[in-house]
């Protein structure tokens, strides 16, 4: 059996909708793979895609992870989840610890979060640590991302580099403006 390295916690817990991955996502990320044997990523609101607030599918999503991250990173367990109504409650974050054992036969010990904290209380029941991270690099929210994108403003110094980063702001300008996609962003991005 593989040995991990030892870290201050086992699996780290981050949740987001990456709407689309920027350079805070990447930091927070960043920070739970620095201090955990294992890592997962909650990708929310999978079952949308192509709306004003979630223009981006999951797989597209979990796609600009492991371009950043690498596609072979073991540590990193990328999953989705759906909303079930409620999302600010011990019940949602029950429904995540729920998502976490199963995908990793073990519950979470740390939550890495960058500007809320307030919300321990998804994990009342649970004995699990709250990380807050500094954002501050690059303050930015991926909703003001979308517009600076799709007024044409700079925006690429806030993202990572990933494989897709012009397809996805095309995808993203054209959920906005309401266009039709082009045929070949359905078949290369959304598998």
């Amino acid at each position: 059996m593989e040995r991990r390295e030892c870290k201050e916690y086992k699996l780290g817990l981050v949740v987001g909708r990456f709407q689309p991955l920027h350079k805070g996502h990447v930091s927070i990320i960043q920070a739970a793979l620095d201090k955990c044997e294992r890592v997962i990523v909650l990708i929310g609101s999978c079952q949308e895609k192509r709306t004003l607030r979630n223009p981006l599918s999951y797989n597209e999503r979990k796609q600009m992870i492991r371009d950043t991250f690498g596609m072979c990173n073991e540590n990193l367990i990328i999953a989705p989840t759906v909303n079930i109504g409620g999302g600010d409650c011990a019940i949602w974050g029950n429904y995540l610890m729920n998502i976490c054992k199963f995908e990793c036969d073990e519950y979470p010990d740390a939550y890495f979060t960058g500007t809320e904290p307030d919300r321990n209380y998804w994990f009342e029941n649970y004995d699990i640590k709250t990380v807050v991270v500094d954002r501050g690099i690059l303050p930015i929210s991926a909703t003001e991302l979308r517009t600076k994108i799709v007024n044409n403003e700079d925006w690429e110094e806030y993202v990572p580099r990933y494989g897709n980063k012009d397809l996805i702001a095309d995808i993203i300008k054209c959920v906005y403006t309401k266009k039709n996609l082009p045929i070949f962003s359905q078949v290369f991005i959304d598998k």
